[in-house]
């Protein structure tokens, strides 16, 4: 699932605007000016792919001999959504708790 929405992003990504793409802006906490942002660039877009095929790469070549299997998928899917959050947010807050989550 991941893997396809990741592909469909790069797939209407155009390299040829030169702002930020695929934007999300949302007041977090108005009384501090804290935002929660995500935006896409040429290289944060590519980045996002990959870690989505890594990601699949990583469930589909881990063993069989899981001793606890639900908690191993959950860990790897919060890692992946961590290391997305990194690679699309927009400001420091955001790009911290991304980072603390992975």
């Amino acid at each position: 699932m991941t893997l396809a929405l990741s592909s469909v992003m790069l797939m209407g990504f155009d390299p040829r605007v030169g702002s930020l793409q695929w934007s999300e802006y949302l007041d977090w906490i108005k009384p501090l000016g804290l935002s929660y942002s995500l935006d896409v660039d040429g290289l944060s877009v590519l980045l996002v792919v990959l870690n989505a095929l890594l990601t699949v790469i990583a469930i589909y070549s881990s063993t069989a001999n899981i001793g606890w299997p639900h908690l191993y998928y959950c860990l790897v899917l919060l890692l992946c959504g961590g290391v997305h959050g990194a690679f699309v947010a927009q400001n420091l807050l955001l790009f911290f708790c991304s980072t603390k989550l992975s």
